[in-house]
């Protein structure tokens, strides 16, 4: 039986995405339990709390007319946004609600007939 995957810190191959059991542990911490994987890493969830409150502490970036959506509470850029429906939504990261609503610019062009 193949192994798939390579670990991301180790390169051992191992059957769990991007990490092996050796180091499928919290980033922050050290421990294994409760963790989940993020963009940033693996976290268990009071670390990944604390990563979020402090992203959101400091965050003051551009969040209107972007080309994707941003929240605006942790700056999270919710990537294939065009899949995203208007209306009030949750944070795929820290999840807080935000408004979300579509920007539509129309262009034309016109040739000889």
């Amino acid at each position: 039986m193949t192994m798939p995957y390579a670990c991301e810190v180790c390169g051992k191959q191992t059957q769990r995405w991007r990490r092996c059991d050796d180091h499928y542990k919290c980033d922050d911490c050290g421990t294994g339990d409760g963790l989940c994987m993020y963009v940033e890493g693996v976290l268990c969830g009071p670390c990944h709390g604390a990563r979020v409150e402090d992203r959101i502490s400091k965050f003051n970036g551009d969040h209107e007319y972007t080309h994707e959506a941003v929240c605006p509470h942790c700056g999270y850029v919710h990537r294939d946004s065009w899949d995203m429906s208007e209306g009030v939504r949750n944070c795929n990261d820290c999840e807080r609600k935000f408004d979300l609503t579509r920007h539509t610019e129309v262009t034309y062009t016109t040739i000889k007939a």
